[in-house]
């Protein structure tokens, strides 16, 4: 049987068990991101957005700019578009330290 229905019988250690299922699980996404570039480029587009694998990236794969939002509930990542039409990868966490230094200031001069 397992540990919680895991089948071990040819692993060793959960620890086996688990570096076998996550080495699985980043091929998978390495070739979904392929994959999805190798469309866009077969349709003559310059990039590609998804998302949904809560894995945010903003790279080049053979030339195709790729973009992944990520998720807002783990990574706390967005894709947003400038006025300018470029698209930006953002993340939360380093949008919202200046802000939060910001009303800190301003809270300790009013006081």
């Amino acid at each position: 049987a397992g540990f919680h229905g895991m089948d071990f019988t040819e692993e060793s250690t959960v620890a086996a068990f688990l570096k076998r299922r996550v080495k699985g699980a980043v091929n998978f996404i390495g070739e979904f991101e392929k994959a999805l570039s190798d469309v866009a480029r077969h349709r003559g587009t310059d990039g590609i957005i998804c998302g949904h694998i809560h894995t945010a990236a903003d790279r080049q794969i053979d030339g195709i700019h790729y973009l992944n939002c990520g998720d807002w509930v783990e990574s706390c990542t967005v894709i947003a578009e400038t006025h300018a039409g470029e698209m930006l990868l953002l993340h939360w966490d380093a949008m919202a330290k200046p802000a939060v230094s910001a009303v800190a200031s301003q809270s300790r001069q009013a006081a």
